[in-house]
């Protein structure tokens, strides 16, 4: 009687991975996967298989030389446990009868398992250690960046939630800036996320972001510096209140929002527009200013239109920087523009609150471009 021979086909081996779990066995530094398979179902004759008994699952580190066998039984599947990492393996599969007798193997299949990587945050273990974070943490750092990211990807320390030491973590950093995280803002040679002063305008970025300005834009501050009070005079205005109050021009600029400039009004009532011309002290970019009405009393002389200039010799002034409404409340105002290098700023009041003839204002100040270096 003839031998009936297994017909090795397992449609296209209908020997697979499954799946390949590295993490599991994490503690005995250990990778394990998971075959399926279909049974044959004839013989070579085309005669139905009526005699399979088992599979036997070969496999080793170089192709067609196994260094293992395991008879599985008469199962489809099976978990293979205690592989190491990093390790490139091969997988054949047979099948054998009721008499013992084997078939062939099945195409093989090859698998080469990652580094052990225990938290699955794209860093192995190995490197882990060399960057001295938590191989069982994925952010290390608490910066909302996985640890492999940080370093793989971004460039960007996984143990210092904020690499560039700008006022915002790793994460919102690269949420706010999108695809332009690897961009180069003020072309120094340092991509935005990596540098503290992506725009070169001498703020951190995360004060910038914090305080509504633009990190990628050098003209976009958060707020930008004030020139001290004590440098600056006044030159020229066209109405004071001396007689039945103080409401001398210089309390303007005399950082005490308790005392107010006026126009006159108990002698005279000189109708708008009322001027305020201040000399700078020097020469600067100015870039905004902040008016704040008066704070005690009436409303009385609160500006809501008005216009600003700018001068370098305080002769010739051009066309106004800024002009518009200003809220009819006490609150301080804060006005810029696209910048005007001068040494003399012009304040024009061309409306009040309730439609008199008077100019009031508690503070004033202006806004400058730091690092700006006039002309010689």
């Amino acid at each position: 009687m003839r031998e009936m021979r297994l017909r090795f086909v397992f449609f296209l081996i209908s020997f697979t991975l499954l799946f390949v779990l590295l993490s599991l066995l994490s503690s005995l530094q250990a990778a394990q996967i998971e075959f399926v398979w279909s049974p044959p179902q004839f013989n070579t004759d085309g005669t139905p298989l009526t005699n399979l008994a088992g599979y036997k699952l070969y496999y080793g580190r170089s192709s067609r030389n196994y260094e293992f066998v395991i008879d599985v039984g008469n199962r489809t599947s099976y978990t293979l446990s205690g592989l190491e990492p990093e390790q490139t393996y091969y997988f054949a599969l047979t099948a054998y009868n009721t008499s013992g007798h084997e078939s062939e193997f099945s195409p093989e299949l090859v698998y080469t398992f990652p580094p052990l990587d225990t938290d699955g945050d794209g860093l192995p273990d190995r490197e882990e250690e060399l960057y001295e974070t938590s191989p069982t943490l994925a952010d290390t750092d608490g910066d909302g960046v996985d640890d492999g990211e940080e370093v793989n990807l971004y460039g960007t320390n996984p143990c210092l939630a904020d690499t560039d030491g700008d006022g915002m973590d790793d994460g919102g950093e690269i949420a706010w800036w999108g695809e332009e995280w690897k961009g180069d803002a003020d072309g120094d040679g340092v991509i935005n996320l990596l540098d503290a002063d992506a725009d070169d305008d001498g703020f951190p970025d995360g004060i910038e972001v914090e305080q509504g300005a633009d990190p990628a834009n050098f003209l976009s501050l958060p707020f930008p510096p004030l020139i001290p009070q004590e440098e600056m005079q006044v030159v020229w205005v066209d109405s004071e209140e001396l007689v039945a109050e103080d409401g001398a021009a210089e309390n303007a600029i005399d950082g005490d929002p308790t005392t107010i400039w006026h126009t006159e009004w108990a002698q005279a009532d000189p109708p708008p527009p009322h001027e305020l011309l201040l000399d700078l002290g020097a020469y600067y970019w100015v870039e905004g200013f902040r008016y704040l009405p008066r704070q005690t009393g009436s409303l009385n002389g609160t500006v809501t239109a008005y216009q600003l200039y700018v001068s370098a010799d305080g002769v010739d002034w051009g066309e106004p920087v800024a002009g518009g409404a200003l809220a009819p409340d006490r609150r301080e105002k804060e006005v810029r523009f696209a910048g005007k290098a001068g040494r003399f700023v012009r304040f024009v009041a061309l409306e009040e609150i309730h439609g008199n003839p008077w100019t009031s204002l508690a503070e004033f100040n202006v806004l400058i471009a730091p690092g700006y270096t006039p002309p010689q």
